[in-house]
C-alpha cells in the first residue's frame, strides 16, 4: 500500500490553479500523527508521500519523517513548492527522504502570475539541494503545464537534462476558484491532439529525464481527454490511499465526496499520482 499524506492544508503560496481540497482542514498534532504512522506501517506501507498544502510549514515534519523511517517505511517522499528548501536544507539532507518533488512551472519570471514567487529563489534552492543531496536522494521537478505555452515545459526539461534531474508533469485541474485559461477542458479536439503529440515527442526525446510516473500519466490522460475512456478498474484503496490533515483515510481524492463508482468519480484529479514503478506499469497495462 502507498499513502499520500496531506499533512497540512496550510501553504506559504496561493497558486491560482491550486485544487487542494484540504486547505481549510485542521491538522493532527504530533502525537496523533505518529499514531497514524503506526497504523499505516502495520498495513505494509511501501511508500509514504508527505504533501499538503506545503509540508515544510509543519515544524514537526522531520520528526514524523524520522518516525516513519523507524517503522521501516523505506520509500519516503516530500512534495514541496521549494520556497523553504534553503531554510531546511540540513534537515532534508540528513533525513530518510528518498525523493524530493519540487514544483517548477517555468524558468522565467512571468510564472509569477500563476504561483506568486520569484523563480530565481526556487532555482537557487534547487541548485543548493543538488549540491547537498545524498546520492540516494532523487530530485524531481514537477511542472503544471501551460497548454498555451509549451515553451515553459521545454525549458524545464532542458534545465533538468543539463543538471541530471528528473521531470514529472501535470495538466492543470479546473477549480471553482480559478479563472485561468490553461485547462484542457476548454480546448477543441485539434488542440488536444496537438498537445499530446508534443508530449509524446518529449517522452521520446527525454526518456531518461522523464520520471517513471509520467508515462502512466501520459497514457491515462491521453485516453481520457482524447477518447473519453474511463478505466473500469482502479487501484484506489487497494494500491494507494489518501490521508487528510485530520487523519481521515480516503481511497482517493474523489472519494472524499463519497463517490465510489469509477464512472462517477473519475476526473482530472484521478490523473495526479506518484506511484511506484510497479504500480505505474500495472496501470499502464490497463489503459493501453
Amino acid at each position: 500500500m502507498d499513502y499520500i499524506w496531506n499533512v497540512t492544508g496550510r501553504c506559504n503560496l496561493n497558486c491560482k490553479y491550486c485544487w487542494d481540497i484540504f486547505k481549510r482542514e485542521k491538522e493532527m498534532d504530533t502525537l496523533n500523527a505518529k499514531e497514524m504512522i503506526d497504523r499505516i506501517a502495520s498495513d505494509n506501507c511501501e511508500m509514504l508521500l508527505f504533501t499538503g498544502g506545503e509540508p515544510l510549514v509543519r515544524n514537526d515534519l522531520f520528526k514524523l519523517i524520522s518516525y516513519a523511517d523507524s517503522k521501516n517505511i523505506s520509500n519516503i517522499k516530500i512534495c514541496t513548492n521549494g520556497v523553504l528548501i534553503e531554510k531546511y536544507i540540513r534537515e532534508i539532507v540528513d533525513s530518510a527522504i528518498t525523493e524530493i518533488h519540487i514544483s517548477l512551472d517555468s524558468l522565467v519570471e512571468n510564472d509569477m502570475q500563476y504561483r506568486g514567487y520569484r523563480i530565481e529563489k526556487i532555482l537557487k534552492n534547487i541548485e543548493l539541494l543538488k549540491s547537498k543531496a545524498r546520492n540516494n536522494q532523487k530530485i524531481v521537478l514537477v511542472t503544471v503545464i501551460d497548454v498555451h505555452n509549451m515553451q515553459n515545459f521545454e525549458d524545464v526539461l532542458r534545465y533538468a537534462c543539463e543538471n541530471g534531474l528528473f521531470v514529472s508533469y501535470q495538466l492543470p485541474v479546473k477549480t471553482d476558484e480559478s479563472d485561468l485559461n490553461l485547462y484542457v477542458d476548454g480546448m477543441n479536439r485539434d488542440e488536444i491532439e496537438f498537445l499530446f503529440e508534443k508530449l509524446n515527442e518529449y517522452h521520446k526525446k527525454h526518456r531518461e529525464t522523464m520520471d517513471y510516473f509520467t508515462r502512466f500519466y501520459f497514457l491515462t490522460a491521453k485516453k481520457y481527454f482524447l477518447n473519453n475512456v474511463i478505466p473500469t478498474q482502479c487501484g484506489a484503496g487497494t494500491d494507494f490511499s489518501i490521508i487528510s490533515p485530520m487523519g481521515e483515510i480516503y481511497s482517493c481524492y474523489s472519494h472524499k465526496d463519497r463517490l465510489m463508482d469509477c464512472s462517477q468519480c473519475f476526473n482530472q484529479k484521478c490523473l495526479i499520482w506518484f506511484r511506484s514503478g510497479e504500480r505505474a506499469r500495472k496501470i499502464i497495462d490497463l489503459v493501453q
